[in-house]
């Protein structure tokens, strides 16, 4: 599949950077309890991903009415629904039947903003999900995770150009940086793919030494990046308030 051919999506439609924090909750009550502290946070994000893949025993049956009441929870806040598989870093057992059944349901539920659909995914289904989402007003961000290393540097480029390609609303790479090397050239890729992409592009080097990526990625095309409050959902995510503080010291956003 081509470029998005619809209306961007407005959420990822809005000025960069934005920001998601992550609810990885093992049980439904610790979700909720999560989603209430997240609601009340100063700063507020402007994203919650909620990893449904961490809950134990997630019934694909009783998933809407979870996502309705987490969307209660949250008020106005956009939910972002994610189902990671084990190979690009997710937990859980599920089958890929079952993770493909479960974003189907939370795109029918009417409860969520945005929905991850990896990249490695069999382009039959992943195109089935795609359009099941933008029939339904859901936005997608089609993703690939590298939890070892950093590629190289003409690996990046195809890898962004194929996320880009994919016919999502949003390319998003996530990347394991071993030096600060890696966390440059990964910078220097997204700004390398941002301006050609035709869709926005979220990237990030996970670990200690991509941590850089998370802050001053915005600088170099990134509109999205990933932030606690709370429980992390990847290696080097940083807590929501010292983000927001570095963005409006270093005058990315205010």
């Amino acid at each position: 599949m081509s470029m998005n051919p619809h209306r961007p999506h407005p959420l990822l439609g809005m000025p960069p950077p934005l920001a998601c924090v992550p609810i990885v909750a093992v049980d439904a009550d610790e979700l909720l309890r999560q989603a209430a502290v997240i609601r009340t946070h100063e700063p507020a994000p402007d994203v919650v991903e909620w990893r449904a893949d961490h809950l134990r025993g997630l019934a694909l049956d009783a998933l809407p009415e979870l996502l309705g009441r987490l969307r209660a929870t949250l008020s106005a806040l956009p939910l972002l629904f994610t189902l990671r598989s084990p190979a690009e870093g997710g937990g859980g057992a599920l089958s890929d039947e079952q993770r493909l059944a479960g974003i189907t349901a939370a795109i029918q539920s009417g409860q969520v903003a945005l929905v991850d659909v990896e990249l490695a995914m069999p382009a039959a289904a992943r195109g089935a999900i795609i359009a099941q989402a933008h029939q339904a007003g859901v936005g997608v961000i089609v993703s690939a995770h590298d939890f070892a290393a950093t590629p190289a540097d003409h690996d990046l480029d195809a890898i962004f150009a194929a996320l880009s390609a994919a016919g999502g609303d949003a390319a998003k790479l996530a990347v394991t940086a071993q030096t600060p090397d890696d966390a440059l050239r990964l910078l220097r890729a997204t700004a390398r793919a941002a301006a050609p992409a035709p869709v926005p592009l979220i990237s990030m080097a996970m670990g200690s030494a991509g941590t850089i990526t998370r802050l001053a990625g915005p600088l170099f095309g990134s509109v999205l990046t990933f932030a606690t409050i709370g429980a992390a959902s990847a290696p080097g995510q940083l807590p929501l308030a010292l983000m927001r503080d570095y963005w409006r010291h270093a005058g990315i956003r205010a």
